[in-house]
């Protein structure tokens, strides 16, 4: 029996594989950083895992939010850069409250990898409370405004003015809440509840809600967000595809 001839890559195929494998991982490279930087300045996508933004928001919807607006945030470095405005009444934002627990150093890492190899679709760390911790909500208070509430709708005296006016007359788009069905022992001067007592935003101090005022968890409970604490503003809806569009 003859033996079998036994076959060597030439230094040339193997030069030659080097190069194309190089090649590759370069071009793979360029991809990842343009998107990093894609979705950290100019544009991300968020999915709802609530439905605390009901009616604006159902449950499973997908969002553009753009950070550029307010001005990119570059939390590994702990920067903000200039943005082309700042919140106003009525905007949609992602916001991270202070009180939840920050990302540890290998979500940070693992993250824009995750998001690039699942096309945004998953995040490092889905699941636990860095998930969590960003979470759409309405701008309803600026900075130097006393709010007060009757009935879960939000009543708001400017810094410098002397009349409270609704969250509605104030906000330059109009926008829905739900407010659903009381419990039978609900009690309205609860402060989580329909009314509560005044409060007084401080410079750089956001109050955000829910749409859904009865079952949804926002600045009622955990108080303002700061300025640093918005991540960007939330303007278009892109799935389901029937309810393509622009968000107010």
């Amino acid at each position: 029996m003859s033996a079998q001839p036994v076959r060597y890559r030439s230094v040339r195929q193997q030069n030659s594989f080097r190069a194309t494998l190089r090649r590759l991982v370069g071009v793979l490279l360029v991809f990842f950083l343009t998107f990093s930087f894609f979705t950290a300045i100019v544009s991300e996508s968020y999915r709802i895992d609530t439905a605390s933004m009901s009616p604006t928001l159902a449950e499973g919807d997908r969002v553009v939010l753009l950070p550029l607006i307010y001005g990119p945030r570059l939390r590994a470095f702990g920067l903000v850069l200039p943005g082309f405005g700042v919140p106003q009444r009525g905007d949609l934002v992602a916001v991270r409250p202070g009180y939840m627990p920050p990302a540890t150093i290998w979500n940070r890492i693992a993250d824009p990898f995750v998001r690039f190899l699942s096309l945004q679709r998953r995040r490092a760390g889905a699941g636990t409370d860095w998930r969590s911790s960003v979470q759409i909500k309405r701008i309803v208070g600026l900075p130097g405004d006393t709010i007060r509430f009757e009935r879960f709708v939000a009543y708001i005296k400017p810094e410098g003015s002397s009349v409270f006016r609704t969250e509605f007359d104030l906000a330059p788009v109009p926008y829905r809440i739900a407010t659903g069905a009381r419990p039978a022992d609900w009690e309205a001067l609860d402060p989580f509840g329909e009314a509560g007592d005044l409060q007084v935003l401080g410079p750089g101090e956001y109050f955000v809600l829910s749409d859904d005022r009865l079952s949804g968890v926002d600045s009622r409970h955990w108080g303002p967000v700061t300025y640093e604490e918005i991540d960007g503003k939330i303007v278009f809806r892109y799935w389901p595809f029937a309810s393509w569009g622009r968000l107010r």
